[in-house]
């Protein structure tokens, strides 16, 4: 949704609430804003601790990780490329 989109859908949102003519409306209203404003909240926070997951190894560990990789022998990157290719053949078109 571009943001002349969301202005416009906001606008109108407004012009229903300046509709309104009962009280007992507007606090029902406000309790529904404020609950879907709440629950946004509580998925965004949950999105973001899913995105970060706790450190998994100290800094030594992973030196000696990066240190073991950078050791070992693969297969040369024309080989990886040509199963990658034989595998995943639409990601190659």
């Amino acid at each position: 949704m571009t943001t002349t989109q969301l202005d416009l859908e906001r606008m109108e949102i407004i012009r229903q609430l300046l509709a309104i003519d009962s009280r007992e409306m507007l606090d029902s209203v406000k309790r529904a804003i404020q609950a879907c404003l709440s629950q946004g909240k509580k998925e965004e926070a949950q999105a973001v601790s899913y995105d970060r997951p706790p450190c998994q190894y100290t800094i030594q560990e992973l030196e000696k990780i990066l240190e073991e990789a950078e050791h070992q022998e693969g297969i040369p990157s024309e080989e990886l490329f040509a199963q990658l290719r034989k595998e995943f053949p639409v990601l190659c078109e």
